[in-house]
C-alpha cells in the first residue's frame, strides 16, 4: 500500500528543506514514519533529484499468464471465461 505519490514526496522534501519543518510534523501529516521522511531528504540531498515512485512495481503483480489470460476474459464475458476455464482444465 503507498500511502506517498510522487506529488506529496516532493512536497515533503521540500517542506524539510526550504521551510526547515521537522520530520516528525511533515511524518505526523502524511501517515509515515519520520525514519522514511529522513530517508527522503537523504536522497534528494545526495542526488539533487526527488525520489520518485516505481511505477512498474503495481504492475508485477498480474505477470503471470492466468492473470492475463484472466484480464482478457473479464473484459469479453464471465460466460466465455467459463468456458475458456473449462477447454484449458484451470483450477479455481
Amino acid at each position: 500500500m503507498v500511502k506517498l505519490t510522487d506529488k506529496k514526496i516532493k512536497w515533503a522534501v521540500k517542506q524539510v528543506i526550504n521551510k526547515g519543518e521537522s520530520t516528525e510534523l511533515v511524518a505526523a501529516i502524511y501517515g509515515v514514519s519520520r525514519r522514511r521522511i529522513q530517508q527522503l531528504v537523504k536522497y534528494y540531498m545526495e542526488t539533487g533529484e526527488y525520489p520518485m515512485l516505481d511505477k512498474a512495481r503495481d504492475l508485477e503483480y498480474f505477470e503471470t499468464p492466468n492473470d492475463a489470460f484472466i484480464r482478457k476474459m473479464r473484459c469479453e464475458s464471465t460466460l466465455g471465461m467459463f468456458f475458456e476455464w473449462s477447454e484449458r482444465e484451470v483450477s479455481l
